[in-house]
């Protein structure tokens, strides 16, 4: 029966709905580095961070099973506060790229255990979208035409200088 359906008696089921979120993000980060085509170090070394310092902090002891939507917007609203910070005396907020990150680390464990059948649905797939971290948008800053004739005419001066400079030296011989 063992090789039919890979479960005995629902044994194989049950051991599945114990894992934790904890040593499922363990599977996860083994995971990443070990795909034929694994992320970058950069990437694998951000995801670390992001389940180390938040999903792990924030869903210590839970069960994979155990884990619902509302679960991942309670994650999300308590990253979004001053009280996630591991430093207290900084009374700000992570940024929108950190929430975004952890969010981001956090679906990648449970999509990865909907996939290997640890749990059945990812909760983070029955948010709306207006319930996920938004990407924070920078306004770009540009010169005015003022600091643009400001910076070529300090590049100017510095480029007749390093020529002059080169001159010199040639005449002398003595390069440095």
């Amino acid at each position: 029966k063992l090789k039919e359906t890979g479960k005995v008696d629902g044994k194989l089921k049950l051991e599945k709905s114990r894992v934790t979120l904890d040593e499922m993000a363990d599977m996860y980060l083994a995971h990443i580095q070990s795909r034929k085509d694994p992320a970058s170090l950069k990437t694998q070394q951000n995801y670390k961070n992001y389940i180390n310092l938040h999903v792990r902090r924030y869903f210590k002891g839970y069960k994979l099973s155990s884990i619902t939507a509302q679960d991942v917007c309670n994650f999300l609203d308590w990253l979004g506060s001053p009280a996630a910070k591991l430093n207290q005396t900084n009374k700000n907020p992570y940024s929108q790229s950190t929430v975004r990150g952890a969010y981001i680390a956090l679906y990648g464990i449970l999509r990865l255990a909907e996939k290997w059948e640890y749990i059945g649905k990812n909760p983070c797939d029955l948010l709306d979208k207006s319930e996920l971290p938004k990407k924070e948008r920078r306004e770009a800053n540009f010169y005015d035409d003022i600091q643009i004739i400001t910076m070529l005419n300090a590049l100017d001066a510095e480029t007749e200088a390093e020529l002059e400079r080169i001159e010199a030296m040639a005449k002398t011989g003595k390069y440095q």
